[in-house]
């Protein structure tokens, strides 16, 4: 009781990282997310668990508990300031939500510790804006986070593509030709059996499938 008292009462510094504020700009963007609940609602009623990668403060994964049939989730990010944000907006509620920090796409790990993959396996896998960021930005091939995803999953993924890739609106699209909406099917296909494919909002392709 002492030590837990000493903990509550250090405060964390501000750190400016990249992606710390970014759930503080979307709040007022819900029609994406609103569609992506409704689909899982229509094709993943039996998931019950959930990981939501590159989640942020949660804002997404908070959804899921509230209006889908899904009882824990686990909302991932290596941004520590989105982590921290969203578990001290949390901490202490009813919700079944925990918050985890580390790279999913290249995790540091302990040889005397259960890999990521087998503590955070949950029933749908969500990753939304996210693998441009990866492939275009951080040069990790398609094909790897692919197959990082399907092993996180159970049953489900909830991917979306990107088609004009690191775009911002009213810029010019700048992708590599190689970098196409028939490239990412053909990949996801391989691994995922398709339950939705639909272009969702500007620049935002849904990707619903069931693991093959």
């Amino acid at each position: 009781d002492l030590l837990e008292t000493k903990i509550k009462k250090i405060h964390r510094g501000e750190i400016l990282t990249t992606w710390g504020d970014y759930h503080n700009k979307i709040r007022s963007k819900k029609n994406r997310f609103d569609e992506i609940i409704g689909f899982i609602n229509e094709f993943c009623r039996d998931a019950e668990t959930a990981l939501d990668i590159a989640g942020n403060q949660g804002l997404f994964s908070l959804r899921l508990l509230k209006e889908t049939s899904v009882k824990n989730v686990i909302c991932q990010d290596y941004d520590e300031q989105a982590i921290d944000r969203g578990y001290s907006s949390h901490r202490g509620s009813e919700e079944n939500i925990a918050f985890v920090n580390y790279n999913f796409a290249a995790p540091i790990v302990k040889t005397t510790h259960s890999f990521p993959v087998e503590r955070f396996k949950a029933d749908i896998v969500c990753a939304l804006a996210l693998l441009h960021h990866l492939i275009l930005s951080q040069g990790f091939a398609l094909d790897y986070i692919l197959d990082e995803i399907y092993k996180y999953s159970n049953k489900y993924v909830a991917v979306e593509f990107m088609p004009n890739g690191l775009w911002i609106h009213g810029a010019a699209v700048n992708i590599p030709d190689w970098y196409t909406l028939d490239w990412f099917r053909k990949a996801f296909i391989s691994r995922f059996d398709i339950l939705v494919e639909k272009k969702i909002a500007e620049n935002y392709i849904l990707f619903l499938g069931r693991k093959v």
